[in-house]
C-alpha cells in the first residue's frame, strides 16, 4: 500500500499490506482488513492485485475481531444458529467463544475557550447595559421578565463558582479516577475564571493558557461476542482517526438545522434579545473542542481465545456431561468426574474422582437412522427430553430426538394415541384443539429409533361452513396434525369446536355450526360506535367500539365488550372539553 516510486523506476511500500493477517489492497489504494463475517483466501490474494473477502456461510457466520479466517470452514458458529452435518441435517446449537472481548481506549481532548469567553462577555455586557444587577434579586419578582431572570441566573453562576469551585484543586486525572459531573463543571469553570483574571484578552494569551486539556481513558469487556466483533469493536477501533474529525462540523450542522427550521434568529422568534447569546453559546462549545491524540487497543490476547491446536476455546456449559455416561466396567458413574474439552468441541472426558488419572470410556454407539425416507427426509437431530408417557420402559429421559419433514402433499403418521391410563375416559387422536405427536427418539435400551418415520398421502378435504368461513389450515410439514380453523360471520355464534381435525386415514372430527346469535351488538352506545365483531377460537364474541366526543378508555380510543354489556368504558378522562370555540384539546 502507498507505493513510493524511486528515481530508477523501482518502488517501495510505505506500508505492508499483509494478507497473512487478513489485510488486502483495495482499488482506492488503502490497506484494509476483511470485515466481520468474512474470510480471505491467502493463495488467491497472492495471485490477485485486489483480492476480495468471501462471506462465511449461514451456519458459520461468526468471526473474531482482528482475526480473519483463512478458509470458510474456519468461520465460527458463535452459538447463534444450529450446526449442519455432512448429511445436510441440522443438529445441536453451536457454541459461543469462551473469552470476553476486552479493549482499551485513550484520547486527549483540548477545549479552546476563547470563543466561549467572547460569547460570555457579550452576554455580560448585554445584562449590565440593560439591567442594574445590584437592584435585581431572586427574592423579588415584581416587574421581572425572562431576560432579567436569565441575567440573574448568570450572575448566580458566578456566585456558585465563588462558593463551590474557587478552592477546587483536582486535576483531570483525579476527576477521571472518581468521575463526578460537578467536578467537570468546576474544572471548566476554573479554566474560564483563570482566563478572566488575565490582563490580556484570550486571543493574546499563550496557546497553553487559552484552553484546557482533558485525557479520557476507557476500558471495556463484552460478553456478547457477536455484537462485540461485529459492531462495537470495529466502531471503537476507529477512535484512532478522531484527530482528523473537525468538531466545527457539529456546530455547522446544528446551525444548518436551526436555519432550516427557521429558528436561527432566536431573538426575532421569541422576542427575547438574550436568546441570540444562548444560541451563540450552544454553537461555540463544539467549535472549541478537538481530539489531539487517540488510540485503541484490543487487549484480549490470543492465549485467551485460541487453543494450542489452533481451535477457538468454546464456552462449555456441562450439558454434554449431563447427557452422556462413561459406561466403564470397573468404575461407576459416581466414581468418575466428567470434564468438557473446550478445545475439542466440548467433548466429555472422564477422570477418576480425586485424581487427574484419565479413564477410557467405551462410548455406546448411537442410533443409526435414515436421513432420506420415501417422500420425506430428516431435517433436525438434537438432544432433548422425552415425557414419561412416550418413553419406552427402561429408557433414559435424555436422548437424541429426530425431526422429519414430508414432501408437499404428504404427512407424517406419528400421532400419539393416548391410553385410558393417561387420564382420558375417551382416548382419541385429538383432544380438543391439541394434536398429540409421538416423538421420534433413540432408545437407550437398544440404540434403535422408537418408531420408523413414514410419510403418507395427505387425503384431507375440508367442507365449507354455512354462515361462516375457513380461517386457516394447519398443515406443517414436520407434524402429523392436520386441522382447519373455522370462524362465524358477524352476528352468528359457533356451536362446537372451531378446529376440525383430520386423521391420517382421512376421518374428521365433527364440523361446528354457525347459528344466528340471540344477542346482537348495538350499532351505537353512549359515547361509542360499533366497529367490528371478533370471535376467538372458542367461539366467544367480542364487539369493538370506537370512543366518541373526546372520550377514552384510559389511554385508548377503542374498547371491547362482551355481547349483552350495556356500556363501554369510553369516558371523559378529565374535565377539559374536547372542543372549544375556534379550537380543540391538544
Amino acid at each position: 500500500a502507498d507505493p513510493k516510486i524511486e528515481s530508477d523506476g523501482s518502488f517501495t511500500c510505505s506500508k505492508s499490506c499483509d494478507s497473512e493477517n487478513g489485510y488486502r489492497l483495495t482499488r482506492s489504494g488503502n490497506c484494509q482488513q476483511c470485515p466481520y463475517g468474512t474470510w480471505l483466501d491467502r493463495e488467491e490474494s497472492s495471485g490477485s492485485t485486489f483480492p476480495r473477502c468471501h462471506s462465511c456461510s449461514f451456519s458459520q457466520s461468526a468471526t473474531i475481531f482482528g482475526h480473519v479466517p483463512k478458509s470458510a470452514d474456519k468461520c465460527l458458529n458463535g452459538g447463534y444458529s444450529r450446526t449442519k452435518n455432512s448429511d445436510g441435517v441440522w443438529t445441536e446449537w453451536g457454541r459461543s467463544i469462551q473469552a470476553d472481548m476486552e479493549f482499551k481506549v485513550d484520547a486527549t481532548v483540548d477545549m479552546h475557550l476563547c470563543e466561549v469567553m467572547e460569547v460570555k462577555e457579550r452576554f455580560d455586557n448585554f445584562c449590565s447595559d440593560k439591567f442594574s444587577m445590584e437592584k435585581m434579586s431572586l427574592d423579588d419578582f415584581t416587574d421581572y421578565d425572562v431576560e432579567m431572570l436569565g441575567c440573574m441566573v448568570m450572575e448566580e453562576f458566578s456566585e456558585v463558582y465563588e462558593h463551590s469551585c474557587k478552592n477546587f484543586e483536582l486535576s483531570w486525572s483525579d476527576i477521571m479516577d472518581d468521575f463526578e459531573w460537578e467536578d467537570v463543571a468546576c474544572f471548566v469553570a476554573k479554566g474560564m475564571h483563570k482566563i478572566e483574571e488575565q490582563d490580556e484578552t484570550c486571543e493574546n494569551l499563550p496557546d497553553d493558557d487559552q484552553g484546557l486539556e482533558m485525557n479520557f481513558e476507557a476500558y471495556g469487556s463484552y460478553y456478547d461476542r457477536l455484537w462485540a466483533s461485529a459492531f462495537w469493536l470495529p466502531l471503537f477501533s476507529h477512535v484512532g482517526k478522531m484527530d482528523r474529525f473537525q468538531t466545527n462540523v457539529v456546530s455547522g450542522t446544528v446551525e444548518g438545522v436551526l436555519r432550516k427550521l427557521g429558528m436561527y434568529e432566536m431573538s426575532t422568534l421569541t422576542g427575547l434579545e438574550m436568546m441570540d447569546h444562548v444560541r451563540d453559546m450552544i454553537l461555540a462549545v463544539p467549535r472549541g473542542l478537538s481530539v489531539t491524540e487517540s488510540t485503541f487497543e484490543f487487549t484480549s490476547i490470543d492465549e485467551d481465545i485460541f487453543c494450542e491446536n489452533g481451535n477457538v476455546k468454546l464456552a462449555c456449559y456441562g450439558d454434554n456431561c449431563s447427557d452422556q455416561k462413561c459406561n466403564h466396567g470397573e468404575y461407576s458413574e459416581g466414581q468418575l468426574n466428567c470434564n468438557e474439552d473446550r478445545c475439542n468441541d466440548c467433548k466429555p472426558t472422564w477422570t477418576i474422582e480425586g485424581s487427574d488419572t484419565a479413564v477410557e470410556c467405551p462410548m455406546l454407539p448411537g442410533c443409526t437412522v435414515q436421513n432420506n425416507i420415501e417422500n420425506g427426509r430428516l431435517i433436525f437431530s438434537d438432544r432433548g427430553y422425552i415425557n414419561y408417557d412416550q418413553r419406552c420402559e427402561g429408557c433414559d429421559s435424555s436422548t437424541t430426538i429426530y425431526t422429519y419433514i414430508c414432501d408437499d402433499g404428504f404427512r407424517l403418521d406419528n400421532i400419539f394415541k393416548q391410553s385410558e391410563s393417561d387420564g382420558d375416559e375417551d382416548p382419541s387422536y385429538y383432544d380438543g384443539d391439541i394434536c398429540h405427536v409421538q416423538k421420534f427418539y433413540c432408545k437407550s435400551t437398544d440404540n434403535k429409533i422408537n418408531q420408523e418415520p413414514n410419510c403418507v398421502k395427505d387425503t384431507c378435504q375440508y367442507d365449507e361452513l354455512k354462515n361462516g368461513f375457513m380461517r386457516k389450515i394447519h398443515a406443517e410439514r414436520d407434524s402429523p396434525c392436520r386441522c382447519a380453523e373455522y370462524k362465524c360471520n358477524s352476528g352468528y355464534e359457533m356451536e362446537g369446536e372451531a378446529l376440525v381435525c383430520c386423521s391420517p386415514e382421512g376421518t374428521k372430527t365433527e364440523m361446528p355450526k354457525c347459528v344466528k346469535a340471540e344477542c346482537q351488538f348495538p350499532k351505537e352506545m353512549e359515547n361509542a360506535k360499533f366497529i367490528i365483531e371478533h370471535h376467538d377460537r372458542r367461539g366467544n364474541r367480542d364487539g369493538w367500539y370506537q370512543c366518541l366526543h373526546g372520550t377514552r378508555d384510559y389511554d385508548d380510543v377503542y374498547d371491547s365488550v362482551r355481547c349483552g354489556d350495556e356500556s363501554t368504558d369510553c369516558e371523559n378522562q378529565n374535565y377539559c372539553p374536547a372542543m372549544i370555540e375556534n379550537g380543540y384539546l391538544m
